[in-house]
């Protein structure tokens, strides 16, 4: 199974120029088939979005947590919602995708305030994160200015 980050997203909202379209998250395959609301039984490519606490968008934070993926048939989309369905939800792995990101994206360590405004989280939430990081062995700046 790929469900790695895609690269420049999912392509779910690719234009019709693009030359290359995004391989199935479940097997790698490159559909040729044209995106549809209702593919045929052997068309594809499938379009869905999946609830992933470790999906953080590259994009639109607002769609941290609700990963894009593509399958080029039925079965590899059942493929990749079994994967994800095998794994817990996490809320506080979600907040921690967010601090990271906030913090990667800093120059320097952080101000507080800052860091909420990038989150959108309380204090509360952002040490969870923090403890959550840590607990995973994922090392962040912590100190603020």
């Amino acid at each position: 199974m790929n469900l790695g980050e895609p690269e420049g997203g999912s392509g779910a909202d690719a234009d019709e120029g693009a030359s290359v379209p995004p391989p199935c998250d479940s097997c790698g395959t490159v559909s040729t088939a044209k995106a549809g609301p209702r593919p045929g039984p052997r068309e594809g490519p499938y379009v869905a979005v999946l609830a992933d606490s470790s999906w953080i968008d590259p994009v639109d934070p607002a769609q941290d947590g609700r990963r894009p993926v593509v399958a080029c048939s039925g079965r590899c989309l059942d493929r990749v919602r079994a994967v994800l369905a095998s794994r817990p939800y996490t809320t506080v792995e979600l907040w921690a995708g967010k601090v990271a990101r906030a913090v990667t994206a800093s120059q320097g360590p952080p101000v507080r305030a800052e860091l909420e405004r990038a989150t959108g989280l309380t204090p509360p939430q952002i040490r969870a994160a923090y403890d959550w990081l840590e607990e995973h062995g994922i090392w962040l700046e912590r100190h603020s200015r």
